[in-house]
């Protein structure tokens, strides 16, 4: 049964830094600096055990350097037998720390190379930070199978927040000015009254004659009719001319007709001008 607990253990704390990604050279650790952290050593007492009372030993340690209390070059973690003069026992070297992650806390390992308890493992220190309100605490959380466990928790090992992205104003768009519209000559008309009619415009020219007519385009569009019929002519060109007594020639906006039996000249829009001439322009 010992030996089961102690491989378990073995294998929790391996699954733990199996994605170590930092060393306590560097002291930075998933965007976080733990180099400030670093001020000599830190302590705890031992708790009471079936073997031993408590506060039998004290455990030093510093983060990302030399523990001072432990006496030698390049220890990191030790432990101290109360009451006694006996030297410190290594029980993590700073050139043997690595940062890693477990149960969404950081650790960090320290380990030795030489220095085994009865068991024949290594000693071993790991360090817990835990974000927690208030100045930093510590406290040992577990001495079995020489793995020493310690947790130190405060307001300084919680990650800095992360910063909410400015959010980019929308541009308040320009009103494009509506463009004032240009007058269009497209609806002017002139209109000649000569043995018949003659209209230019730009826009679609219609004329009807009533009796006998003919009318021609500069395409050479032709249109004709004899006697009573009356004829429609849609000109295809920007101009035409009728030949015949009675024509009603029109666009979109204007009217010009003849009707050489009721009156002389135009009428235009309904309203005989007394001339042969008009133009829109």
């Amino acid at each position: 049964m010992f030996y089961h607990l102690f491989f378990i253990s073995l294998i929790l704390l391996s699954k733990s830094f199996v994605n170590s990604q930092g060393s306590p050279s560097e002291c930075t650790f998933n965007g976080m600096n733990y180099g400030p952290f670093s001020n000599g050593s830190y302590s705890s007492l031992s708790a009471a055990s079936g073997v031993n009372p408590a506060g039998k030993y004290r455990y030093y340690w510093n983060i990302c350097g030399v523990a001072t209390q432990c006496k030698s070059s390049g220890v990191s973690a030790c432990q101290v037998t109360m009451g006694t003069t006996s030297p410190p026992t290594n029980i993590g070297l700073l050139n043997l720390g690595s940062f890693g992650m477990y149960n969404s806390s950081t650790q960090l390992k320290y380990t030795t190379s030489t220095s085994r308890c009865s068991t024949g493992n290594f000693r071993t220190m790991v360090i817990s930070f835990k974000c927690s309100s208030g100045q930093i605490t510590s406290s040992l959380v577990q001495e079995s199978y020489c793995i020493f466990q310690v947790e130190m928790s405060g307001k300084d090992f919680c990650p800095p927040p992360t910063p909410s992205p400015t959010p980019t104003p929308t541009p308040t768009p320009t009103p494009t000015p509506t463009p004032t519209p240009t007058p269009s000559n497209g609806n002017n008309v002139t209109c000649l009254a000569s043995n018949g009619i003659s209209i230019t415009s730009l826009d679609k020219i219609t004329c009807i004659g009533y009796g006998y007519s003919i009318c021609t385009t500069p395409s050479g569009y032709e249109c004709e009719t004899f006697g009573n019929n009356a004829v429609k002519c849609v000109s295809p060109d920007n101009s035409i001319s009728c030949t015949g007594n009675h024509f009603e020639c029109y666009t979109t906006s204007y009217s010009c007709s003849v009707n050489q039996g009721s009156y002389q000249g135009l009428e235009v829009n309904g309203i005989v001008i007394n001339s042969t001439y008009f133009s829109s322009y």
